[in-house]
């Protein structure tokens, strides 16, 4: 592959990793930081529009995630196996590759949303341009 088919990612923008390899979503602290480091998220995925977004929550609310680390790491692992084979099944996904997706703070609603559509696939630790996904 030549160098041109990858492009830079733009860490000070909120961001997620989804891996169904290792059964983890990366959150990235940059997307912690818009929503002031909570303890609980919850996700939310509208499979219709392949949108996914994350919140902040309380420990009694359904589906809440524990975030731990969150000040001292670059990103927070949160591990979940079927929710991964979810999400890859529905944004129809190669299943040995890992995916990473630019958020944006969407303040009125205190989330940061994520359009898998957009998804870029990292190849050998590099991102792949979104024209190149196809081939």
């Amino acid at each position: 592959m030549e160098r041109d088919e990858y492009q830079n990612w733009d860490y000070n923008n909120p961001g997620i990793s989804f891996s169904l390899t290792w059964g983890r979503i990366t959150i990235f602290k940059t997307t912690l930081r818009e929503l002031g480091f909570p303890e609980y998220i919850h996700f939310m995925f509208n499979t219709d529009r392949k949108m996914l977004a994350i919140e902040a929550c309380a420990l009694e609310d359904p589906g809440g995630h524990r975030l731990t680390e969150l000040k001292t790491r670059e990103s927070c692992d949160v591990k979940s196996l079927e929710l991964m084979r979810f999400v890859f099944r529905v944004c129809g996904w190669k299943e040995k590759v890992t995916y990473r997706v630019a958020g944006k703070l969407n303040p009125a609603k205190k989330r940061v949303e994520f359009n898998l559509s957009e998804a870029l696939e990292i190849v050998e630790g590099r991102l792949k341009k979104p024209e190149n996904l196809l081939s």
